[in-house]
């Protein structure tokens, strides 16, 4: 495993190459065009991802624990099983578009990922496929989920208030009482 410690990448630097199980430690991302490049099995820890362009990028059961990826658009990145546990997202877009020329959304996989103690904060999640994801202690206030599978997803000690799911279907789905009531009151229900 070759690891990468507070190295600044550039411009295209990782455009259009496969890193396996290579660990980058304190790196900067800024602005960086990874487009049609693959991640598998690779640790980004305590990373910055400031304006980077997802455009046909792969992250295949990797981990971002610590990384900042706020205030970007997922929409042409693929994650498959990855782990985002105490990460920063906040103001960011989860939703895939069918083509470039198509404003037709598709679902997104997010399955089985791990957003454990992650800020998504004012995110949005649109048509996601967020079955058996793991949400404990995430921060989802004010986040939004449109049209998404929420299905056996565990919110338990999420903070959700302000969250908004719409049409979307949350069978199964784990939360505490707290985070019940929340979700409760996202439905214009009121504690008497």
């Amino acid at each position: 495993m070759s690891v990468f410690k507070s190295k600044i990448f550039q411009d295209n630097d990782l455009q259009g190459q496969d890193f396996i199980e290579e660990k980058f430690v304190a790196c900067k991302f800024n602005g960086v065009d990874l487009s049609f490049t693959s991640f598998k099995k690779c640790i980004f820890k305590d990373c910055d991802f400031l304006g980077v362009n997802f455009k046909v990028t792969i992250f295949t059961e990797s981990k971002f624990p610590g990384s900042r990826l706020s205030n970007l658009d997922f929409g042409q990145a693929l994650f498959k099983q990855c782990d985002f546990t105490k990460a920063v997202i906040k103001n960011s877009v989860f939703c895939k578009l069918k083509t470039a020329q198509s404003s037709e959304k598709v679902k997104l996989d997010l399955r089985k990922s791990k957003f454990t103690e992650t800020d998504l904060s004012r995110s949005i999640f649109t048509q996601c496929d967020l079955r058996d994801v793991n949400f404990v202690g995430a921060n989802l206030q004010q986040t939004a989920f449109d049209k998404c599978q929420l299905g056996k997803a565990d919110l338990r000690k999420a903070n959700i208030r302000g969250a908004v799911f719409k049409n979307s279907s949350i069978k199964q789905t784990l939360m505490n009482v707290d985070g019940f009531v929340q979700f409760g009151q996202t439905r214009g229900f009121e504690l008497v």
